[in-house]
């Protein structure tokens, strides 16, 4: 299934269930996500597939041309029109970040002291 899916133009594939066949996959060098690893297989069932169709994944409708952003901590799925805007919002949140790293390093403020996060727990404990 990779490497019709290679084929046939895609870069990854996103599965709702588990998949199969994981050596291939790595071999194929083509990125997949999915819930996890079944060593039974449904190609006896010659069910086909399709692509640039809208599917549902994990209950989120996806449609032709939208952006599937994925790495080790998640998938995100994106109309076309969206994505400037987020992307624009993750930069700055990136840059955010990277600044409460640099007061993190250079004053030797704790994260959690920094975002709050020591206080709530302390407060939960008290």
């Amino acid at each position: 299934m990779t490497v019709g899916a290679k084929a046939a133009g895609a870069v990854g594939a996103v599965v709702d269930g588990p998949c199969t066949d994981l050596e291939e996959i790595v071999q194929s060098d083509f990125p997949m996500w999915c819930k996890g690893i079944s060593p039974i297989t449904t190609r006896i069932y010659d069910l086909g597939g399709a692509i640039n169709v809208p599917v549902s994944v994990g209950n989120t409708v996806v449609m032709p041309g939208d952006a599937v952003l994925a790495d080790e901590s998640g998938v995100v799925v994106l109309p076309p029109d969206e994505v400037a805007a987020e992307a624009q919002k993750a930069i700055e949140i990136q840059i955010r970040g990277k600044g409460r790293e640099a007061s993190v390093r250079d004053t030797g403020v704790k994260l959690g002291d920094l975002s709050g996060a020591t206080a709530k727990v302390l407060a939960k404990l008290a």
